[in-house]
């Protein structure tokens, strides 16, 4: 599963309308890393997850660009491959 935080943060900003300015004031960070993970150089810290998705109103899953199909189907991918290694165990 890949993550698109750039993307999303990115995306979600020019949505609301807002700067890298004040989307790092929102949550305490400086613009420059802002803008580091809107070009993919970094991560923002774990920490800060909850906060931007709640400034931004989506889900962690939306925020870290998770498609809802594309985790579904690796979801089912598992079940699907647990079941098989259970009967053959069986």
């Amino acid at each position: 599963m890949k993550l698109r935080i750039a993307e999303t943060i990115r995306s979600l900003r020019k949505e609301m309308g807002i700067t890298q300015e004040e989307l790092a004031r929102a949550i305490c960070v400086t613009t420059q890393a802002v803008s580091k993970w809107e070009r993919g150089e970094g991560y923002p810290d774990i920490t800060l997850l909850p906060a931007m998705a709640e400034y931004f109103h989506v889900t962690l899953d939306t925020l870290c660009g998770i498609d809802e199909q594309q985790k579904q189907a690796e979801i089912s991918a598992i079940l699907k491959a647990t079941a098989s290694s259970y009967e053959e165990s069986v």
